[in-house]
Order: structure tokens, then C-alpha cells, then sequence
């Protein structure tokens, strides 16, 4: 059968029912974070449906500048198997326009090479919590216990992000480290939505780290019973000397663990920040490598290939 476009109130309650019964499936699947994306960033919300597989898709822009992603700021992603019995490897057939630009992340590898798309290895970094709060600390490294020692003695203390006016208190911080890192900032809109529909279903958690009562570090977890993702920091600059991510990051994994989420990830490093990855490793984080599929238009594709070529697996172009 070729793939089908459907919209997503067209299946949901056997994409839900998917969904639910998958392994696979991550709280990016979920429809709470499928709504929250069309809300707070327009654009369509459609399931690809293969005999084998659902996957969600976030449709944004019209030919000849559409752009196809599974799904913005997806760092899991993927195909979900519609069945028990379907494992992959998934062969998907392109049904995507010449001038659509596609993203399809593939977080536990279930596709096969795509016709005229690229592959990109990417690496993550997760920590493995099946053993309990207490073996997690274990791993820590010793710098590390210290860290949080001094950030308990300084007086910092970690809660729970209780309204939408503490959304804000987070989002204000969240600009400023965007402004420093010089990276592309996500609207308000985007993380009230999350506050909204995640955080009741707990499919979300915001925390905010304080110092003499003032808010000094915050943190969005997205998460499902299967895993947990620190998807976005923000920390004004004296946080760092106060340890204050340090300690968020600390109570955000006791939480996990006390809901019995067994992998913990920390996300993607972006390429020369070996300091950001010696901090992960501190937590006792390790790498763990997914796939990537691209496919630009011709226009773009060039520049693209140049700046990741040192991630693209050779001769994985299949035209």
C-alpha cells in the first residue's frame, strides 16, 4: 500500500490506541503534544499511515516552500508500529513533493534508506535510571556531589512551576540564555501551550531554581512512562557559579525515577561544546547514536551537506 496523509482527527483513536501499545512511541507522539504544536505554531498536523506504521508529520508553508518534519523540536521521533507483531526495518516510499523540505528523525532506527534522502548520525547523550534515584547518584561524579553540595549550602532550592505567570518567570530566563548562545528562540506561545495540555496529563514539567528568592535557573521536562527528555534551560549568568541547572537537573531525575521512567535523556550536543558534554557525562549520561533524514531542496541541499558532512554517512544518497 503507498503512504496516506491523514489528518489526525481523522485516526485518532486508532493512532492513540497505537500509540499507548508501542514501546516505541514517545511523548512526542502523543496527541497532547501534536495539538500543542498546531496551536502555538499553525500549520498541519498529519499522520503518514503505512501498512506497518503510523508517523506524525507537521506540515508548515505551502509548495513550493513546504516543509515536512516528524516533528519540530522532536529529538525522539519516528515511526510507531500499528501492530504488536511490526518491528522493522520499515521500508517507507518517498511521497514527498520535489521542493518539500523533509526532517524525519529516527530515534530506534526502524527505517530503511529512503530514496533521495540523507542520513545523519546523531548523538545523544542518556543516563539509565531503571535502577532507582539512589544508583543514579552513585554515578555521579564526585566533582559533581560537590557542586550539589555547595548549591544546597549556598541556599538554592528547586519547585515545581505552579502557573502561568511562573511560565513566564521561566521564560524570561529562557531568553536570555537563548540571547547569549545565540541560537533561535521558541515563542511564549509554545510553552503555555505545553503548561496547558502536558503538565495536567503529566506529559510535562517546569521547575525553577531560586536564590534569595529570586529565579535564577529553570527547566522543561517533556516526558512518557518510557522516557524523559530536559528539552529547555534558561539561567541567568550567576546561575552557573550557584550550580543551579546542576541541582534542577538533580530533582528532575529523583522525580522520574519515583514515577519509574527508566531512560532519562539529556539531548543532543551540538558540535564543539566538549564542555556541555563533560557536564552530562558527570550525571554518568552515555552516548547513544540515532538517525537523521533529510532531504532539501536542491537549492539548500548543498549548503547543508557542507555543514554536516563530517555526520552524513558515506554514499547513503539513493536516487
Amino acid at each position: 500500500m503507498a503512504e496516506l496523509l491523514v489528518p489526525l482527527e481523522d485516526l485518532r483513536e486508532d493512532y492513540e490506541k497505537a500509540v499507548e501499545r508501542s514501546p516505541l512511541a514517545t511523548v512526542f507522539h502523543r496527541p497532547e503534544w501534536l495539538e500543542t504544536l498546531r496551536v502555538s505554531l499553525g500549520g498541519r498536523i498529519r499522520i503518514l499511515v503505512h501498512d506497518e506504521f503510523y508517523m506524525p508529520l507537521h506540515l508548515k508553508g505551502f509548495w513550493p516552500f513546504r516543509r515536512v518534519y516528524s516533528l519540530d523540536y522532536d529529538t525522539y521521533g519516528g515511526p510507531v508500529p500499528r501492530y504488536r507483531r511490526a518491528s522493522g526495518p520499515f521500508r517507507m516510499t518517498p511521497i514527498f513533493g520535489a521542493w518539500d523540505l523533509v526532517r524525519i528523525v529516527d530515534f530506534h532506527g526502524l527505517l530503511e534508506p529512503v530514496p533521495g534522502m540523507d542520513l545523519m548520525d546523531v548523538e545523544t547523550q542518556v543516563i539509565y535510571a531503571r535502577g532507582g534515584i539512589g544508583e543514579v547518584r552513585e554515578n555521579y561524579h564526585r566533582s559533581l556531589k560537590k557542586a550539589l553540595k555547595k548549591a544546597r549550602r549556598e541556599g538554592v532550592q528547586v519547585e515545581k512551576v505552579r502557573s502561568e505567570g511562573q511560565v513566564a518567570v521561566f521564560y524570561h530566563l529562557y531568553q536570555q540564555t537563548i540571547r547569549r548562545l545565540g541560537i533561535h528562540r521558541k515563542p511564549l506561545r509554545l510553552f503555555q501551550e505545553i503548561y496547558r495540555r502536558m503538565v495536567p496529563k503529566k506529559l510535562a514539567t517546569f521547575y525553577l531554581a531560586r536564590h534569595e528568592g529570586q529565579a535564577v535557573a529553570g527547566m522543561v521536562i517533556l516526558k512518557d512512562a518510557r522516557m524523559a527528555l530536559a528539552w529547555q534551560e534558561g539561567y541567568r549568568a550567576e546561575a552557573l557559579q550557584l550550580n543551579a541547572v546542576h541541582l534542577i537537573l538533580d530533582r528532575a531525575l529523583e522525580d522520574a525515577c519515583a514515577e519509574g521512567i527508566p531512560l532519562f535523556n539529556l539531548g543532543p550536543t551540538p558540535k564543539g561544546r566538549d564542555g556541555i558534554l563533560q557536564w552530562k557525562a558527570h550525571f554518568g549520561a552515555t552516548s547513544r547514536f540515532f538517525t537523521v533524514l533529510q532531504r532539501l531542496p536542491e537549492h539548500l541541499a548543498l549548503l547543508w551537506k557542507f555543514r554536516h558532512r563530517e555526520n552524513l554517512h558515506p554514499g547513503v544518497r539513493v536516487d
